[in-house]
């Protein structure tokens, strides 16, 4: 039984199915890559995993429990989860510092959380840790976005085109980085891009396609 299983998983909006059956078994710690075309259902496969959404049909357990019986959707989050949300949803009035800090204020008590600045140095952010986000450029605010999905000490890291706003320098440099903070926290990270240049890092322990709703394995 792997450590994250998804089996026979179904999404319709209307009359528009998005996913169709899909199943996908991951170990804790590795690192998984699904790569698609925008549109074949890689963030709804998120957002069900997160329980932003919920399946019409299928199941997903995590260490062989439902993800519905870890109790409410929001807490589950909190306490299981890292997101990296393609649209990067930063607060843009606040600094890095406190986009941050505001995930580890709303964890519950338990394991030390890593800083900001643990957080945002590797990344090249430490002399921008308390400028507002709006006076960021789209790559610094990306950045931002990754370090906040690591600022609870997730399980499961699930990361909506990390690198999407990235030059190739910095897209290796942060998918470099991104996969240290994994190993650091001991993290399981489920990444979905359009972009195949990113399983050129060779990090990833599987890649699949992602396309019309079904899941394949990649050729190698």
């Amino acid at each position: 039984m792997a450590w994250l299983e998804i089996e026979g998983l179904h999404r319709s909006f209307g009359a528009r199915a998005v996913l169709r059956g899909v199943d996908l078994a991951i170990e804790r710690g590795e690192h998984a890559l699904i790569l698609g075309p925008s549109g074949s259902g890689k963030s709804t496969l998120l957002h069900l995993l997160a329980r932003l959404l919920e399946p019409d049909a299928g199941a997903i357990r995590l260490e062989g429990q439902p993800i519905t019986a870890r109790g409410d959707a929001a807490a589950f989050r909190r306490t299981h989860i890292g997101i990296v949300f393609q649209e990067f949803h930063l607060l843009d009035a606040l600094t890095p510092r406190q986009n941050l800090q505001l995930v580890g204020d709303a964890c519950p008590p338990g394991p030390e959380l890593p800083t900001p600045e643990a957080l945002l140095d590797p990344l090249g952010l430490l002399d921008r840790i308390d400028s507002p986000v709006h006076e960021l450029s789209r790559g610094e605010r990306q950045r931002v976005a990754l370090a906040r999905a690591f600022a609870n000490r997730p399980q499961l890291i699930l990361a909506d085109e990390p690198t999407a706003s990235l030059d190739p320098d910095n897209r290796a440099r942060s998918m470099a980085l991104f996969f240290d903070l994994c190993d650091r926290m001991e993290a399981t990270a489920l990444v979905v891009s359009h972009d195949p240049a990113l399983n050129a890092a060779k990090a990833f322990h599987s890649v699949q396609l992602l396309d019309h709703g079904v899941l394949a394995e990649a050729a190698p």
